[in-house]
């Protein structure tokens, strides 16, 4: 991958991932996004990413 961040590979993967989050859990069911080195958040993945909705929120300088 050569344009890491913008690379269109990415982007494709992100949205798999974000579409597999939102197919795995009940509406209304929270999922916990942790990583080592940043302070971990619940959130309902039917509830962001959508027409009027909060963006998906990436850490390392992504929003």
């Amino acid at each position: 991958m050569r344009n890491l961040p913008d690379d269109h590979r990415v982007a494709r993967l992100q949205e798999a991932v974000e579409r597999g989050l939102r197919a795995c859990v009940r509406p209304g069911e929270q999922l916990y996004s942790v990583s080592w080195w940043h302070q971990g958040y619940r959130f309902d993945p039917a509830r962001v990413g959508g027409s009027g909705q909060p963006r998906w929120r990436h850490r390392g300088g992504r929003s």
